[in-house]
């Protein structure tokens, strides 16, 4: 799936743990009689847990983290925080490429909040990257995704921002990016059925949205499968062009390439039979 380094920095905004710290040290003042109050974001409601929320913080691997995360929501069942921990616990099992963790977590985020895009996105590409060809309950997996996928697209649509921090702009674009991960576990979810064009269809919505090298292959592989060479090797040749591409998927898209223009080739004509021996010069 598409990385989404936009999430740790949302994360680590709406937690805003150092600040939070130093205004607990502070003495508190009360406001002018005739001064609303400023809306505030979640916090702490004692020392130990806003200890195991730094703990979360500063966790230095997805382990610990994942850890970090279940210590606090088992010891601080209450915790304002119950839906930012979630998100991050989900996002870290996608980046272990952990499906089993995307799910269970994603769970426990969609029960806290059915409208929860971050659970959706996540949730559809590890269901969509798990389905097989020939899976028994194919149809079935493939609605989940379908309905997994339309979560993120729909209820990321009109998302407030979680921060105040951060730009206008840097949450258009990471709406995006999430509704983009809908289209993209769509895509593979049809590609796994064969449903080339709507596979192709949802990967362009992607890239419409959020393009990078990895969706450019995924397009391309749909047109390749559905006969459309010249629009393949297109594609292929974006993603290798990309500066930012993997050195792998660069690979992959070379690959790709070569295989579309050989198959837009066609066969290669049959090679000419040899021609018959010359008969032997009768004996004198």
């Amino acid at each position: 799936m598409m990385s989404r380094p936009a999430l740790a920095a949302l994360a680590a905004l709406a937690l805003a743990l150092p600040s939070l710290a130093q205004q607990a040290a502070a003495p508190k003042q009360s406001a002018a009689p005739q001064q609303a109050a400023a809306p505030q974001g979640p916090r702490p409601k004692s020392q130990k847990e806003l200890d195991a929320l730094m703990a979360i913080q500063n966790a230095k691997d997805p382990d610990s983290r994942l850890k970090a995360i279940d210590d606090l929501l088992n010891n601080f069942a209450d915790t304002e925080f119950k839906s930012q921990v979630l998100d991050m616990a989900v996002d870290t099992a996608r980046m272990k490429n952990d499906s089993g963790a995307v799910a269970a977590w994603a769970d426990r985020a969609l029960q806290n909040n059915p409208k929860d895009y971050i659970a959706h996105a996540d949730l559809a590409g590890a269901l969509a990257s798990q389905m097989k060809e020939f899976d028994l309950n194919l149809k079935d997996e493939a609605a989940k995704v379908q309905r997994h996928a339309q979560g993120a697209i729909d209820d990321v649509k009109d998302a407030p921002k979680p921060n105040p921090n951060i730009t206008d702009a840097q949450w258009e674009e990471y709406k995006k990016e999430i509704a983009a991960q809908g289209y993209e576990a769509w895509g593979m979810s049809d590609m796994t059925q064969k449903n080339y064009k709507d596979a192709a269809q949802q990967f362009s919505h992607a890239i419409s949205l959020s393009p990078n090298s990895v969706l450019r292959v995924r397009l391309g592989q749909a047109y390749l499968n559905d006969k459309q060479y010249d629009a393949a090797i297109a594609q292929y040749d974006l993603a290798m062009s990309d500066a930012n591409a993997p050195v792998q998927v660069k690979q992959i898209a070379q690959a790709g390439k070569v295989q579309a223009a050989k198959l837009k080739a066609g066969p290669a004509a049959p090679a000419a039979a040899p021609a018959p021996a010359p008969a032997a010069p009768p004996k004198q």
